[in-house]
């Protein structure tokens, strides 16, 4: 009832609460994520809500979740109300212990970087996604490490990269802070261009086409959360979401919430290709020319303009 009663404006947020609750109950095996999905779809469907915001919103929010279970007393299960849900962005935690993680995630991952030495040209990924090394760590076990970091400036998480895949540490919990990420190419500034990618070969291509810095988000599911943080922090930036194929809905509907625009890749790279992909196979001028013309976000009602709105008929009125 709560989304599908939800007025405009609202829509979005109480969609995000719902989901985000339940999905903190799953591990209680009344309900399965196919079901919130499903139920919580319809009702934002039902709504007037679009498709594309409605996915995006619901993989986000039900991924929060699942990283922050809830408990039920049993006197709640007896019949009492449970507490309110609480939204996942840090302006009020669950009873879960949502700072307790943030923090425990944050020394877990200051402890793993110190036992890192600086990385280098020679690293394996950085070779292979024609990288750099900068900012970055590598371990033992010659894997990458890299930081992420809040709008504040604190280690939050890191993400380490081995040679079969991309991982977090064990019990660490990166949806503690949505907003962290790591900024390849220098110092974020307000009024200027801000590139947002998922992932770190992402920003190493963006970056060098472009000279201007990325804020990579390690993770699809992160791009919204990192998205809102940067334009909270930087309200007069140009942020410019860089879509992968196949997620340019999802880039898009991130791109028209905090008011900025999107690039979409050429087809021809295929199923999730990306845009280094398209650096290894084109080069940097091909790189830097698609990102020169990033598009403007499609709005379900044309905004008016005073000439628009000059020649409309005349309303009248009959009292």
């Amino acid at each position: 009832d709560a989304v599908l009663n939800a007025s405009n404006g609202h829509r979005n947020k109480a969609l995000n609460d719902e989901a985000f609750g339940l999905a903190g109950l799953i591990h209680y095996g009344e309900f399965s994520e196919a079901d919130i999905q499903r139920d919580l779809a319809a009702a934002a469907v039902a709504n007037g809500m679009e498709r594309s915001e409605i996915s995006l919103t619901l993989k986000s929010a039900i991924s929060n979740g699942k990283d922050s279970p809830r408990v039920i007393s049993e006197s709640q299960q007896r019949g009492k109300p449970a507490a309110p849900m609480q939204r996942p962005d840090g302006a009020a935690q669950d009873a879960a212990g949502g700072l307790g993680k943030a923090k425990a995630t944050k020394d877990m991952s200051e402890a793993i970087w110190r036992g890192c030495k600086p990385a280098n040209m020679n690293q394996d990924y950085i070779k292979r996604k024609l990288g750099l090394p900068d900012g970055l760590r590598e371990d033992a076990d010659k894997n990458l490490i890299v930081p992420a970091y809040t709008i504040d400036g604190e280690m939050a998480f890191v993400q380490t990269i081995t040679k079969t895949g991309k991982l977090f540490p064990k019990g660490s919990m990166p949806s503690s802070t949505p907003g962290a990420c790591f900024v390849v190419g220098g110092q974020l500034q307000d009024g200027e261009t801000i590139f947002i990618v998922e992932g770190l070969g992402h920003g190493w291509s963006v970056h060098q086409a472009t000279r201007k810095p990325a804020a990579v988000c390690l993770g699809v599911g992160r791009v919204a959360g990192v998205a809102k943080a940067l334009r909270e922090a930087y309200p007069k930036a140009r942020l410019i979401i860089v879509a992968d194929i196949g997620q340019e809905p999802q880039m898009e509907a991130v791109a028209r919430s905090i008011g900025g625009l999107w690039v979409e890749l050429p087809a021809d790279l295929g199923e999730k290709g990306d845009v280094n992909d398209l650096f290894q196979r084109d080069g940097l001028q091909a790189v830097a020319d698609l990102l020169a013309s990033p598009r403007q976000v499609s709005w379900r009602y044309k905004l008016q303009t005073p000439a628009d709105l000059a020649a409309l008929e005349p309303v009248r009125y009959r009292i």
